[in-house]
């Protein structure tokens, strides 16, 4: 069985590669392509033969660009600056030695290295399963280690290709289709809730990729509440809510980047609009996602300190500016308190929270913690707080190099990073997404208020190492470099080296 999605992509992936004269362009519609699928988070499979699943949307289409990758460095139309290959080496070495590391001397702790139907957080915190002490072989190191040589090579070739003017329109472009992803929720919400149709979102998702299972958010009602959750193209609400949350952090850097496009003189097309904006702000709240309330707040912090970036200001002008962050404070502080009074599911999930908060600082370890219950009834809470706080524990045991790249996973992608990578992993991952043939400037607040705040009650990638992480990246340099140089016009793009 062949979803209509992956029919879809094999004929865009084709188009790229025999439509595209100039590389630097084939190149570029690649990229947007893998970081479309990633963004989207899709459930489903590439196709399937029998019982068996064969890959993803994302993948198939990242190997794509590995292929292309590897021609482009082969062919000699891309060559290696000595500072970025050594960056990128120094994050691969860094990774390789954690897993010697775990090998030689294992994490003498309990783990849960595996999620399945049987073996999951939920089906720890019921007492149906139980974390056991894990000895990895020197065969479960293979797949990780090809997953960081992957990542890695495709950011060398990304960061030798890169430029101001070539980075924006795959940026647009990309914003651009996400935005079919925010209509999508109005319709799926339009269909459950005004309609009432539980089961025809799920069917077309069937239809469209490939999803074998009945899920079981289809006729999840948010709790007490008028409602039904949204789950778009992905698993489940708070998938689709981080997906949505990319989505919101993107157009706001992507308003710098047509604003410092406009300022050279460049023709950049307007992809996507305010309203679009807003309305990705609201259907976040109707995902019925508990996260949505802490990423609406990261965003609201993004968009004052934007702000500041814009008009030339500094770290020290986020301070002065007291008022504008007090009001906004409140502001979103009114506004969260009427929706979780309003919202008996988001109240209840809170008060979750902090029941299991209030546990945990007053016991060491325990198993079975859902016999608690929770206001919620349902303990998806619970689970989640009980992987955070294992998580911290294996971090606070393993500081440097973490117990090695993805042995285990949790629902928080903070300490997800550090627990697995270690103090000496993240900043060697950070080193080499931020490293450039010029020098540039990246913001570090930004990218540390997106991820690894952002990244604190649930994940904000898929669990992996993510290339559409560099378009974070790539977007804060646009107004914390150069911004005052001379106009240039669009006609003076350089292309010559397309062939």
């Amino acid at each position: 069985m062949v979803p209509i999605l992956s029919i879809i992509v094999i004929g865009v992936l084709l188009y790229i590669m025999l439509r595209e004269n100039c590389w630097q362009k084939r190149y570029a519609d690649l990229f947007a392509t893998v970081c479309v699928l990633q963004l989207c988070w899709f459930q489903g499979y590439f196709f399937k033969i029998g019982q068996h699943e064969v890959s993803s949307l994302y993948g198939v289409a990242g190997y794509c660009l590995l292929i292309y990758s590897f021609y482009l460095l082969f062919s000699g139309r891309v060559y290696l600056k000595k500072n970025i290959l050594m960056t990128v080496i120094g994050f691969i070495t860094i990774i390789i030695f954690g897993m010697i590391y775990e090998k030689l001397l294992p994490y003498d702790g309990l783990l849960m290295p595996e999620q399945s139907s049987k073996i999951s957080w939920d089906g720890y915190v019921a007492g149906k399963c139980l974390m056991y002490q894990y000895v990895p072989s020197v065969s479960s190191f293979l797949r990780p280690l090809w997953e960081v040589f992957i990542f890695a090579f495709e950011v060398l070739i990304f960061k030798q290709i890169y430029s101001f003017e070539w980075f924006i329109s795959p940026y647009m472009r990309i914003v651009g289709w996400l935005k079919y992803v925010i209509y999508y929720g109005y319709f799926e919400f339009i269909v459950k809730n005004v309609i009432g149709n539980l089961t025809f979102t799920f069917d077309f998702a069937a239809i469209l990729l490939g999803v074998n299972e009945e899920s079981i958010y289809t006729d999840a009602r948010i709790r007490d509440g008028i409602f039904y959750t949204l789950q778009g193209g992905t698993r489940e609400p708070s998938h689709y809510n981080c997906v949505l949350f990319n989505i919101a952090m993107l157009m706001l850097l992507g308003n710098i980047l047509r604003k410092f496009a406009q300022k050279r003189g460049w023709n950049v097309p307007q992809t996507y609009s305010n309203m679009t904006f807003l309305l990705c702000l609201v259907l976040m709240l109707l995902t019925g996602g508990f996260s949505s309330v802490w990423f609406l707040f990261i965003i609201a912090c993004c968009t004052i300190l934007l702000r500041i970036r814009e008009n030339g200001g500094s770290v020290f002008g986020f301070f002065l500016c007291r008022k504008l962050i007090l009001l906004s404070f409140v502001g979103v502080c009114i506004i969260v308190s009427y929706v979780i009074s309003q919202n008996d599911y988001l109240y209840n999930r809170l008060m979750d929270a902090l029941e299991v908060i209030e546990f945990l600082g007053k016991n060491n370890g325990f198993v079975g913690i859902g016999i608690i219950g929770g206001n919620s009834g349902i303990g998806s809470t619970i689970a989640r707080f009980v992987s955070i706080y294992e998580g911290w524990q294996v971090f606070m045991a393993r500081p440097l190099l973490g117990i090695s790249w993805h042995v285990q996973y949790i629902h928080d992608f903070s300490i997800f990073m550090l627990m697995n990578m270690g103090i000496l992993g993240v900043y060697a991952l950070y080193r080499m997404l931020s490293v450039s043939r010029e020098n540039l400037r990246y913001d570090v607040l930004i990218l540390g208020l997106i991820f690894m705040i952002g990244g604190l009650p649930v994940t904000v990638s898929t669990g992996g190492l993510c290339l559409h992480w560099l378009l974070f990246f790539e977007a804060t340099t646009f107004y914390m470099n150069h911004w005052e140089e001379k106009d240039v016009s669009a006609k003076d793009i350089d292309y010559h080296s397309c062939v």
